[in-house]
């Protein structure tokens, strides 16, 4: 009776349960309905090379938490659900290269797809660069007939050429100097650029060939000297080319040369056109707006002679007093001429130039443009246009009376600084090209209002320093004369601007990365009060804390400056570093100023002078046993390597036979996992029996060396620069030595002399700008160089045939070439992939 009595209860518990179980499923109050499905609009960036890991942003609607993302087959990591209209997704490195569709797929099912919405580029075993771009931007020049053509002439940089206003750029001429260019108006695909040579191109700057003024010592290249070539073309005559010469880098004209050179063939020959002119040492020539047989040309040393007769007869017309640098006629014709002097490194001074005050330019007067003194000199071009004179200098100025009142060129609120040339498009005053000395290009299109920085693909800035965290290797900092530090978190495509740190080029390694804390970037210069200092930064360079060395006792009284920089590799917190001392400023670079070592074992916040005791010359290299953490070398300008052996407390000098002092360190390169084996490149600068750079090698931490071939064997030139060795992987085979050679960069395996070029590199700037590093996974190496030409012409992302014997053109700045193992398939195969 008590079992059939349960055997009911439970029959009865589930029917009850089941009911509800069915109210509750079919309540309408209960029923969710099915998601919307999102949307997509934007993707950013597009695209990305495959040897970096890029952090992507998704914007559309409908996005659920949270969302799965995909490129093609391949399901990406981290999405990150910002909002129901934001998303983020990191595409990771090694895809394939191919245009990919982009899916997103709500937690429900819900999708959708936008179509070849992200491409992979080769980046992997290739040369790859992202700037930083700008530079030091002498002159810009608007093409006569098709104005949105401009080309930007920058230091040390070459020519540059943009062909939509100057939004983008591409590299066009590469030349240590940049001094003119001038295009023929009659045929404007003839142009002439001055640099450390003459050349012309007739196809609009594809290609170019050097033209020489004359057999020697009439040539560009004289015997006695050098001289630089300012080329002016005719305004009405097609193919008449007029060039003024004068002396370079402090080199005077020797008799016989300099003055005024003339062709009517586009500049395959040349005819002197020197009658009359007492000075030859010139600057600038110019034509007269409506007479172009009217002429002037400016001396170097402030003499201004004038022409009738085409340049067939000079007379002189006067002595301004002092060095010039270029000089214009106003199209307007009044006020008739306009000279800017060469008063850059001047002391602090009111700027001004000179204008005529009348024919025959005999007479002068000096228009002073602000009484505010100016402590980088004077004015360095003029440029017409909308009826105003424009002054480029410290601070850009215009006048709309002829010179005798002047305002500031403004940026908003405040004056633009910098400007050094102004160049107008045709028509109404809208658009305005200016180049500037730390900004690169700038551009107005209302009338000077407003501007814009626009430099993308102008690669002309200096880079001086490298440095990255180790197995951090897509963060990079650079450090550039035009601006100061920068940053770039993925492998230099893109780059912040951290700090100007003010001072000359460096001579060792002034910018370090921290080896243990990857937020940790250390720099290392002169403070204001001429004294060794220490920048530290715990945020990657965002902020800054100065610390300031102690002077040793010996040279109290004296000026200090950190030379180096270097983290210890293995001991967290250990940081060497080594500073020069002199009298006064006057002694700072004689090369036999006394220096020694600081430590810090606290990350930077304070330091300890080591000595040695007596003192040595500059050690401008510090590099450390990646075995042993008490094994340290340092290379000296003069003094040859030193080495310590309990982590840099004590120093002894380490004897390379066969060198005779003066004994210059270049390079060293200890081995990645051999401990006490390292390379040692000397450099004489000049000095001593052998000129060249010799290449040392030992295993024994410096007790005994052997002499190793260097680059000079392969490439013929005067030898390399820098040494570093690119970190090999598993599977990877023999750890490689990489080294910068003549055109380019060089390497060899381990323990061979076999050295090679390496296709399609450029050359590093110098030691300091050639690093390399690993995250395990991938082996990268990062070089800074000015530009440079192409080793091989299969470079087709670059400029082909340029100047006939170089081959192609690389720009300024950072580039990153990244491997993998040969046995590592990290590497995604697309199951959908669209695009031609």
């Amino acid at each position: 009776m008590k079992q059939s009595w349960l055997l009911w209860f439970v029959v009865a518990l589930a029917c009850v349960t089941a009911a509800l179980l069915f109210v509750v499923v079919m309540s309408p109050v209960n029923a969710s309905a099915p998601e919307a499905a999102p949307t997509l609009t934007e993707v950013s960036p597009t695209s990305a090379p495959n040897d970096l890991v890029t952090l992507i942003t998704i914007t559309g609607t409908g996005f659920a938490q949270v969302p799965t993302v995909s490129l093609g087959s391949e399901v990406l990591a981290e999405v990150g659900w910002v909002s129901a209209d934001l998303l983020t997704a990191t595409v990771p490195w090694g895809l394939a290269p191919a245009v990919y569709d982009l899916t997103v797929t709500n937690p429900g099912g819900e999708s959708a797809t936008m179509a070849g919405a992200f491409t992979v580029t080769q980046g992997l075993g290739a040369w790859t660069t992202g700037g930083p771009y700008g530079g030091k931007v002498n002159l810009v020049v608007v093409h006569p007939v098709t104005p949105t053509t401009v080309y930007a002439l920058a230091r040390e940089a070459g020519a540059f050429v943009s062909y939509d206003s100057g939004q983008n750029w591409e590299l066009m001429v590469q030349d240590s100097q940049a001094f003119r260019l001038t295009i023929d108006p009659g045929d404007p695909k003839t142009m002439y650029f001055s640099g450390s040579s003459l050349l012309r191109t007739r196809d609009g700057g594809r290609t170019w060939v050097e033209l020489m003024l004359g057999p020697p010592p009439f040539g560009f290249h004289p015997v006695n000297g050098c001289f630089v070539a300012y080329p002016v073309a005719h305004p009405a005559d097609t193919g008449v080319l007029y060039v003024a010469t004068g002396s370079c880098e402090g080199i005077p004209v020797e008799p016989g040369e300099g003055g005024i050179f003339y062709s009517d063939d586009y500049g395959d020959s040349f005819v002197t056109r020197t009658v009359g002119l007492t000075d030859t040492d010139l600057v600038d020539v110019a034509f007269h707006p409506t007479d172009p047989d009217k002429m002037a040309t400016a001396g170097f040393h402030g003499n201004v002679f004038t022409t009738t007769d085409g340049g067939e007869n000079w007379h002189w017309a006067a002595d301004l007093g002092e060095q010039l640098r270029r000089i214009y006629f106003d199209p307007s014709g009044s006020p008739e001429a306009w000279i800017a002097p060469h008063a850059e490194f001047q002391p602090p001074s009111s700027p001004y130039v000179y204008h005529s005050a009348g024919p025959g330019l005999t007479t002068w007067v000096t228009s002073e443009v602000t009484s505010e003194p100016i402590s980088s000199g004077g004015i360095w071009t003029l440029a017409f246009g909308g009826g105003k004179v424009w002054a480029g200098g410290y601070v850009g100025y215009t006048s709309n009376d002829g010179g005798t009142t002047w305002l500031p060129v403004m940026g908003g609120p405040d004056p633009v600084n910098e400007l050094l040339s102004f160049a107008f498009p045709p028509g109404p005053l809208q658009r305005i090209h200016a180049g500037t000395e730390m900004d690169g290009h700038l551009r107005s299109n209302d009338g000077g209002m407003t501007w814009q920085e626009e430099n993308e693909g102008l690669a002309a800035l200096q880079v001086r320093g490298l440095a990255s965290p180790w197995g951090e290797m897509d963060i990079i900092y650079a450090n550039t004369f035009e601006r100061g530090l920068l940053r770039s978190d993925d492998g230099g495509q893109s780059w912040l601007s951290l700090v100007f740190f003010h001072g000359g080029a460096p001579k060792g390694p002034l910018l370090a990365a921290d080896p243990h804390d990857a937020d940790r970037v250390y720099y290392g210069h002169q403070c204001d009060n001429a004294q060794p200092c220490m920048e530290v930064s715990t945020d990657r360079g965002l902020t800054w804390q100065e610390i300031e060395l102690d002077m040793p006792a010996a040279w109290a009284g004296w000026e200090g400056r950190v030379l180096t920089v270097s983290p210890h590799p293995l001991v967290a917190g250990r940081i060497l570093a080594s500073a020069g001392f002199c009298r006064d400023t006057a002694h700072c670079n004689t090369g036999t100023e006394p220096a020694g070592f600081y430590a810090s074992d606290d990350y930077g916040s304070s330091w300890a002078y080591l000595g040695p005791t007596p003192a040595i010359s500059e050690p401008l290299l510090i590099a450390f046993d990646q075995g042993d953490p008490d094994l340290v070398y340092a290379g000296t300008r003069g003094d040859g390597l030193w080495r310590s052996t309990n982590g840099g407390d004590d120093w002894t000098q380490v004897n390379i036979p066969g060198t005779q002092a003066p004994v210059n360190i270049d390079s060293i390169a200890p081995h990645p996992n051999i401990s006490e084996t390292l390379y040692v490149r000397l450099y004489s600068f000049g000095e001593g029996p052998n000129p060249q750079p010799d290449l040392y090698f030992s295993n024994d931490a410096g007790a005994n060396w052997q002499v190793v071939p260097d680059v000079d064997t392969v490439t013929g030139g005067s030898g390399g620069t820098g040494l570093v060795f690119m970190p090999s992987l598993a599977g990877a085979g023999p750890y490689y030595i990489y080294s910068g050679c003549e055109w380019g960069l060089c390497r060899t395996p381990d323990g061979e002399s076999a050295w090679e070029h390496v296709a399609g590199a450029p050359r590093p700037t110098g030691s300091n700008t050639l690093i390399a590093g690993s995250d395990g996974e991938r082996s990268r190496l990062y070089i800074g160089t000015p530009g440079g030409t192409a080793t091989v012409p299969e470079r087709t992302s670059l400029l082909q045939d340029s100047i006939p014997g170089l081959g192609s053109l690389f720009g300024g700045g950072v580039y990153r070439y990244t491997t993998v193992p040969a046995g590592m398939h990290r590497v995604w195969l697309p199951l959908v992939a669209r695009g031609e």
